[in-house]
């Protein structure tokens, strides 16, 4: 499977890939398989505790109210989106997650890791609505550590 391949399926919902994005997908991919960046420009972030720097990306089918994209260079890190609309069978092809705890987010949700995929998913306890999913590339669950969600620098 290609990088561009994977982002296709991911931009459908799909999350069934090991790992669901590969490492060394680069901006041209993620630009042919989610469109062009909102506003042109990159701007400063922290991600995994260095420097990075973040692009947003108009609506998907995955991302309904659009995704940010976090770069070191032209190298994908990691893709957020918030509130994603995944695609149904998503919890078996992810099957169990390999650690839950608290999510930073908000309260009454749970982070949900899955290493092999490469994916953080932060859910509510209750009813199962998805806040958000982190989806990494070129960086791995442990590089994140438990730090809080990716930080934008501001202007």
């Amino acid at each position: 499977m290609t990088a561009l391949e994977a982002l296709l399926k991911l931009r459908n919902g799909r999350l069934d890939g090991r790992p669901v994005l590969l490492e060394g997908t680069l901006r041209v991919d993620v630009e042919q398989g989610f469109g062009p960046s909102r506003g042109g420009h990159d701007a400063p972030a922290i991600l995994g505790g260095e420097a990075a720097t973040m692009c947003e990306y108009p609506p998907t089918p995955v991302a309904p109210d659009g995704s940010t994209a976090f770069y070191r260079g032209d190298l994908l890190l990691a893709l957020e989106l918030p509130y994603p609309s995944l695609a149904t069978g998503w919890r078996d092809a992810l099957g169990a997650p390999d650690s839950e705890s608290a999510s930073p987010l908000a309260r009454a949700h749970v982070k949900r890791v899955w290493r092999d995929a490469a994916v953080v998913m932060h859910e509510h306890r209750n009813d199962g609505e998805v806040l958000r999913l982190d989806v990494l590339a070129s960086i791995s669950v442990d590089d994140l550590g438990d730090e809080k969600p990716p930080r934008r620098e501001r202007r």
